[in-house]
């Protein structure tokens, strides 16, 4: 009787520490695993430098047909590209506006 019940709590306590050392090893890994993704997201940040001559100005007008392609896009006061182009915006129907960015469809 006596060995039955020194092997069950030998049992538990080495299932219990085999839990515990389980546990502690996983946050230290956790731990240099953040580390190690922090020391990435610097290098990978560090290295974008935004080039502002390129950047492309948004269109005041964008045309676009039925399957969503970009037909034109027009640069400038609304007003001033409906005069010139008034043919144009004639063929084509008012969609929508976000800010300044006036959406048109045509056919």
């Amino acid at each position: 009787m006596k060995k039955s019940r020194l092997n069950g709590t030998r049992r538990f306590l080495s299932i219990g520490l085999v839990t515990m050392m389980a546990l502690f090893t996983n946050g230290a890994f956790a731990k240099t695993a953040n580390n190690s993704n922090d020391q990435l997201r610097e290098e990978k940040i560090g290295d974008i430098v935004p080039d502002l001559e390129n950047i492309k100005p948004s269109p005041r007008v964008t045309i676009i047909n039925k399957y969503g392609d970009v037909i034109a896009e027009f640069y400038g006061e609304k007003e001033l590209l409906k005069s010139k182009f008034q043919e144009t915006f004639q063929k084509s129907k008012f969609i929508l506006s976000y800010d300044d960015h006036h959406f048109y469809f045509m056919d």
